[in-house]
């Protein structure tokens, strides 16, 4: 299963894998703003969410690679950042 980015548009782009998301969250934890954006899925603020991804980096290239497509799609995100793997609970 994979995770994908959505805007107020809809689909923006695929993220990473569910196991990729899981890694990217346990490294990016330390940072509140993240830790809340990963546990409610979204956030309205893109400054701020580009802002605080601008200096993360890792030693582990899949980390890495991750971080730098979370940036590019915020980049393309209109007005929400929303995570989701796609299925919608009702």
């Amino acid at each position: 299963m994979s995770d994908y980015i959505y805007d107020a548009d809809g689909y923006v782009g695929d993220l990473a894998s569910n196991n990729g998301l899981n890694e990217l969250e346990k490294f990016l934890s330390d940072d509140e703003f993240l830790k809340t954006f990963f546990d409610e899925g979204s956030t309205e603020d893109i400054e701020a969410l580009q802002k605080v991804l601008e200096d993360k980096e890792s030693s582990d290239k899949d980390i890495n690679d991750t971080i730098q497509n979370l940036k590019e799609l915020v980049a393309k995100c209109k007005d929400i950042v929303i995570i989701s793997d796609g299925v919608i609970n009702e």
